[in-house]
């Protein structure tokens, strides 16, 4: 896994064991896929007891494919989507949140649809609201048609 993915998990307080699981399902991914991953995106949600939770992983490929691990701490199941010029519909959703400066009582959700009516949810808390704002603006706007 590249050095800056680690560091990404991290400071989203990922425990070790969970970045180990991270870095297993993405080669198995990477068995399937071919091509650079340019960026991931850990969906993530704080519950009512505080505990953050990680329901889905996001892998975005130099080659224009998408692929979304569900559950990916418990099993293995991807799925993958062109998302070049792709996008027919985006909305997204802030809580005390700017799209620049993320606090500890932050969210950020993100709803987006495909052509072939396909859909992704993405959401983010904390300090991960700031890495789903750049992901939006550099990777789901530039992808709308």
């Amino acid at each position: 896994m590249e050095p800056h993915f680690k560091k990404y998990l991290h400071s989203i307080g990922m425990a070790e064991i969970f970045c180990e699981r991270t870095e297993f399902v993405i080669s198995l991914c990477n068995k399937i896929y071919e091509g650079k991953i340019s960026e991931i995106f850990v969906n993530d949600y704080t519950d009512k007891d505080g505990i953050r939770n990680y329901p889905s992983l996001w892998l975005f490929r130099e080659s224009g494919f998408v692929n979304e691990l569900k559950n990916f701490l418990t099993e293995f199941s991807c799925d993958a989507l062109f998302l070049i010029n792709n996008l027919s519909y985006w909305e997204i959703k802030a809580l005390e949140y700017d799209l620049e400066n993320s606090s500890d009582k932050s969210r950020l959700l993100l709803n987006i649809r495909f052509h072939n009516n396909c859909s992704g949810t993405f959401q983010g808390s904390k300090s991960n609201c700031d890495k789903l704002a750049k992901i939006f603006k550099e990777l789901i706007v530039p992808n709308m048609r």
